[in-house]
C-alpha cells in the first residue's frame, strides 16, 4: 500500500485522540464524545428506548498509519449495562454507519476484531452475535477479512 507524505507525517503528529482527524469530525458531529489519551468514546443515544450505543476506539498504525482500532462496539440500556430489549434495533448499524462515513471523510483505515466478548456479563445474553454473524455485519460496511481463527476475525477497512 502507497502512503502519501501527508499521512506519513499524522504517525508522528498524531499521539492523541484529540489531534486525530477522524476525532475531529466525530466531535463535531456528536453531542456526546470523550477521548483520553490514545483513546476515545463516542455515544448515540436513543432516548425513546433509553439505549445508547457506544464505540470505543483508539489510535493503532499497526495496520495503516493514522489508523483507528475499534476496540468495542455495544448498545446498552441508560445505566450502561447490557439489556436485550435495546439489541437488534439497528443501533449498532447505525453507529458503524455513522463511523465509516466520517473515516470516508478523514480518510482514516479502520481496524477490528469480530468476536463476542469472553468476559461473563456478556455471556448471560444468549441473543448476542458470535464471530461469525460479526463478521457479517461489519461486511456491510466494508471491512474485509484479514485473518480468522476459532475464536475470532481479524477486518481492516480502507477508506472509500
Amino acid at each position: 500500500m502507497k502512503y502519501s507524505i501527508k499521512e506519513a507525517l499524522l504517525v508522528e503528529t498524531t499521539t492523541l485522540m484529540k489531534d486525530h482527524p477522524l476525532w475531529t469530525l466525530i466531535s463535531s458531529t456528536l453531542t456526546r464524545t470523550k477521548a483520553i489519551q490514545s483513546m476515545g468514546r463516542i455515544y448515540i443515544d436513543h432516548p425513546q428506548d433509553s439505549c445508547t450505543a457506544q464505540i470505543t476506539l483508539s489510535l493503532d498504525d499497526s495496520y495503516a498509519p493514522g489508523g483507528i482500532y475499534i476496540d468495542k462496539l455495544e448498545v446498552v440500556n441508560s445505566k450502561g449495562r447490557l439489556d436485550s430489549e435495546c439489541f437488534r434495533k439497528g443501533y449498532a448499524k447505525e453507529a458503524l454507519h455513522l463511523l465509516v462515513t466520517l473515516a470516508d471523510q478523514s480518510r482514516t483505515h479502520l481496524s477490528l476484531i469480530a468476536a463476542p466478548e469472553a468476559s461473563g456479563r456478556e455471556r448471560e445474553f444468549y441473543d448476542l452475535p458470535g464471530k461469525t454473524e460479526l463478521a457479517q455485519l461489519y461486511a456491510q460496511f466494508g471491512f474485509v477479512e484479514e485473518y480468522s481463527n476459532m475464536a475470532q476475525v481479524g477486518m481492516v477497512r480502507d477508506p472509500s
